[in-house]
């Protein structure tokens, strides 16, 4: 298959993916109560969350990101000490998209943007699960919230769909190792963390799906910007694998 009609076939694939996860937006915008009630009482025992104390689960919480910070860390110490790898004047731009999607991604927007300002209670915080405060669709923010409320979007989810820049970026190279790892890594922790955080009642799932979604157009609009004129070409496959 000539490289032009490989290119198209990957593009109509990101359309349709794109469009996919859009209409499942609104899909969970439209049942979101069902769908955040349907996930927490799960781990609800009309206590508490059950779960909130288990040392797996703080574990879990306490690790599970450190791989994404490991590769955050890497990128910037790669991209200040250049001399350090002979081929990264050639992967330069790669190494910069992995580092700005966590910076912009899980970083700016989850973080600081939303988490520190949309105001949403954690379900701990409702008066469904024992709380003070009345549930909120994610969709409804409450910047004049008095309390410190930041179920909007999940912090720790965000860093398990990081690895979703992998799998951009082994797509652009053409480098089915490199997306293979961003799937492997992906389909562990996101779904590791999200539950972890459901389970302490940290976050909805409406919190999850939204971080996930974020994360998905942070690295699709950074793959746009800094790798478009990779145009899946081979070259771009071996530098990286050569680094």
């Amino acid at each position: 298959m000539e490289l032009s009609n490989l290119n198209k076939k990957n593009q109509l694939k990101m359309k349709a993916l794109t469009l996919f996860i859009l209409i499942l937006t609104c899909l969970v915008a439209y049942f979101c109560k069902e769908l955040d009630f349907f996930f927490a009482q799960l781990f609800f025992n009309d206590e508490t969350f059950f779960l909130k104390d288990h040392l797996a689960l703080k574990i879990i919480f306490k690790s599970a990101t450190l791989p994404g910070w490991i590769v955050g860390i890497t990128c910037l110490f790669v991209l200040v000490f250049p001399f350090l790898s002979p081929s990264l004047k050639v992967i330069k731009r790669q190494i910069l998209f992995l580092l700005l999607s966590l910076i912009i991604g899980p970083g700016l927007l989850v973080n600081v943007l939303f988490k520190d300002h949309w105001g949403r209670p954690r379900p701990v915080q409702t008066l469904d699960f024992k709380g003070k405060q009345e549930y909120v669709e994610f969709y409804k923010p409450q910047f004049s919230n008095p309390y410190p409320s930041k179920s909007f979007p999940s912090g720790h989810a965000s860093m398990g769909f990081y690895f979703m820049s992998f799998i951009f970026l082994g797509r652009r190279v053409r480098n089915n190792q490199l997306k293979r790892l961003g799937y492997g890594l992906t389909l562990l922790l996101a779904p590791l963390l999200s539950a972890t955080r459901i389970a302490q009642g940290g976050h909805y799932f409406s919190d999850i799906w939204m971080s996930g979604v974020i994360v998905y157009f942070t690295c699709l609009l950074l793959d746009w910007y800094l790798l478009k004129n990779f145009h899946n070409s081979s070259s771009g496959s071996k530098s990286f694998s050569a680094w």
